[in-house]
C-alpha cells in the first residue's frame, strides 16, 4: 500500500519515485541538521551571560551546549570545526552583547507632494 501511495505521489509530482524518496529523504535530512541548530541557539541563548564574560566579541562553535573552539577570525573557526567535525552540525555564533541580533529596518514611507 506505500508503495502504491508514493508511485501515485510521484506521478502527480510527475517524477520518478526514486527522485521523490530522495528529495524527501533530503529534506528530511535538512531538517533534522536545523533542528540540532536550534537546539543549540537555545542552549547558547541560555549560557549567554556567562559566554559573554568568557568569550566577549569573540566567534565560539559549540556543540552538546559546549564551547568546542573560539577564534576571534569566523573563517579561521569554521575551518576548525570542519576538520575536527566533517558536516557534522555545530553552531557557530559570535558572543556579541545580546545574544540575538536586533535590527531596526525603516520602511519606506510616502511622500505625497
Amino acid at each position: 500500500e506505500l508503495a502504491d501511495r508514493l508511485q501515485a505521489e510521484a506521478a502527480r509530482q510527475q517524477t520518478t519515485l526514486q527522485d521523490l524518496v530522495n528529495e524527501w529523504l533530503a529534506q528530511e535530512l535538512w531538517e533534522q541538521r536545523n533542528e540540532k541548530i536550534r537546539a543549540e541557539a537555545e542552549k547558547y541563548r541560555a549560557q549567554h551571560a556567562t559566554l559573554r564574560a568568557q568569550f566577549a566579541d569573540k566567534f565560539i562553535a559549540m556543540r552538546g551546549g559546549q564551547v568546542v573552539d573560539s577564534s576571534d577570525e569566523m573563517l579561521q573557526l569554521y575551518r576548525r570545526i570542519s576538520e575536527r567535525f566533517g558536516d557534522e552540525p555545530v553552531l557557530i555564533t559570535q558572543v556579541l552583547d545580546e545574544p540575538i541580533e536586533s535590527y531596526t529596518i525603516h520602511s519606506p514611507q510616502l511622500v505625497t507632494e
